[in-house]
């Protein structure tokens, strides 16, 4: 971080502004250029104990003067931002939960993704850790109004609220390309908002058909 009181790190590095409050870290980018952004959240506190997992890394894509808020809620946490933003959440196993596991090596390649979530975000999102489900489960708050009770919405790649629109084309095709190139994985928003017909896979029918969508409403042949 850039300090005016110290001439060692004045204007050299990343520039940004802190602010911590309560449960809540605030960071904003105050750079000239967008960066990587990471933080580490440790679950081993009292009721705030999501056995197996004992971390998670929280990766955000951050653009000039954009602000992340990253606030602790009970079964998880909650994510603010002003602006898009790419969320990774990388899930760290407690090192008993993966001695004990047994299974075949399908088994546990997904007992080990399970909680794994990557996505597209404007503004807020709730990360909840189904411990019952043993999986993460990702809703919004599309309307700003302190609850996140709404779901991934089908045509809805961007996770702004707003089904079908251009930019939702833009992170259909960047899904294709990454499931291609690096595998099924590589998601950048929940399979909800991108599996248009239905078939359980974001694909290119599903390019197709949101793109067709999209056409359509522009038309003004659809709302």
């Amino acid at each position: 971080m850039s300090s005016p009181y110290d001439k060692r790190t004045y204007d050299v590095g990343t520039k940004c502004k802190v602010d911590i409050t309560g449960d809540s870290i605030s960071y904003t980018n105050t750079d000239t250029a967008s960066l990587p952004l990471e933080f580490s959240m440790a679950y081993d506190e009292g009721n705030y104990n999501f056995s197996p997992l004992n971390a998670a890394k929280v990766t955000f894509d951050v653009a000039p003067n954009q602000t992340i808020t990253i606030t602790k809620k009970d079964t998880g946490f909650a994510l603010t931002t002003n602006m898009e933003t790419v969320v990774t959440i990388n899930p760290e196993y407690n090192d008993d939960a993966i001695n004990a596991f047994e299974g075949s090596e399908h088994d546990f390649v997904q007992y080990v993704t399970a909680y794994y979530l990557r996505f597209v975000m404007e503004s807020n999102a709730m990360v909840n850790y189904n411990m019952e489900k043993k999986c993460s489960e990702l809703s919004f708050d599309f309307n700003n109004d302190g609850v996140y009770d709404e779901s991934p919405i089908t045509g809805d790649a961007d996770c702004n609220g707003v089904p079908y629109e251009i930019n939702d084309i833009y992170w259909t095709m960047q899904q294709i390309a990454e499931s291609g190139a690096y595998g099924a994985g590589s998601t950048y928003f929940p399979t909800t908002a991108g599996d248009i017909d239905g078939n359980g896979k974001v694909d290119t029918n599903d390019l197709f058909d949101i793109t067709y969508e999209c056409a359509l409403r522009g038309a003004g042949l659809k709302k």
